[in-house]
């Protein structure tokens, strides 16, 4: 577990702030994801999208921006059993806390971008409490039981009995987060890993420059300065 931490720490995270979000959902539809992997991977996709939306809307430096141009990294691990090890799968993914912005340069935000030089921006989110994680939850409670009405799975009656629910089953935490300046504490999520469209992923062989995006006002976040380092992630298996 600890050498998973420092790989993370040393080879896959840029040294940005990273916070962690857990996914639990009902035992009724834990069944299908322990036993078919289509469908976990399809509650990942869902987890993640909503993740990446979650960040878009609170990154200020990214307000006036295309969405579709914006991206977040990512890593997700899969936890197939509980604390005393009952069969329990879940997620938890490590997130750099913002999102990226591909540019044509060095990422540099003042200085003339160098098309020969591809980079990104980072633009830091802020305000993620539990009151921006509240409404998270009920878009990945109605999201998952739509998807599994549609697969099939769930009836559209029991989907709409479940969404009353006052105890859902369904919970999501994002509290425990990381400074840039701390080496990641994440040693405990050694699951199975899979890689979201970081997106320095693409220049494994090339430069990947760095760089955060210039504060817009006194109440956005402050500048960190990111070294520039090659980067080239790939799924790993860690037991």
């Amino acid at each position: 577990m600890v050498e998973t931490a420092a790989h993370l720490s040393d080879h896959v995270f840029p040294r940005l702030p990273v916070r962690q979000w857990v996914l639990s959902v009902p035992k009724r539809l834990r069944y299908f994801m322990q036993r078919d992997g289509a469908v976990l991977s399809m509650v990942l996709r869902i987890f993640l999208r909503v993740i990446a939306q979650t960040l878009q809307t609170h990154s200020p430096g990214a307000a006036h921006m295309d969405k579709a141009g914006l991206h977040i990294g990512a890593i997700a691990f899969i936890h197939r059993f509980g604390s005393s090890l009952n069969e329990h799968v879940h997620f938890h993914v490590c997130v750099v806390d913002g999102v990226f912005e591909e540019v044509e340069g060095e990422g540099d935000a003042d200085a003339t971008p160098r098309i020969s030089s591809p980079g990104v921006i980072f633009h830091a989110a802020t305000g993620i409490d539990a009151a921006t994680v509240a409404p998270v939850q009920t878009t990945l409670q109605k999201r998952i039981l739509r998807a599994f009405v549609a697969r099939g799975l769930l009836e559209n009656c029991d989907a709409k009995d479940m969404l009353g629910y006052k105890h859902s089953g369904f919970s999501v935490d994002a509290g425990c987060a990381s400074k840039p300046t701390t080496a990641l504490r994440w040693s405990g999520c050694c699951a199975i890993a899979r890689v979201h469209r970081f997106p320095w992923s693409a220049y494994a062989k090339r430069e990947a420059n760095w760089c955060t995006a210039v504060p817009n006002s006194a109440a956005s976040p402050p500048v960190t300065s990111v070294v520039p380092r090659q980067m080239s992630c790939t799924s790993h298996r860690w037991n």
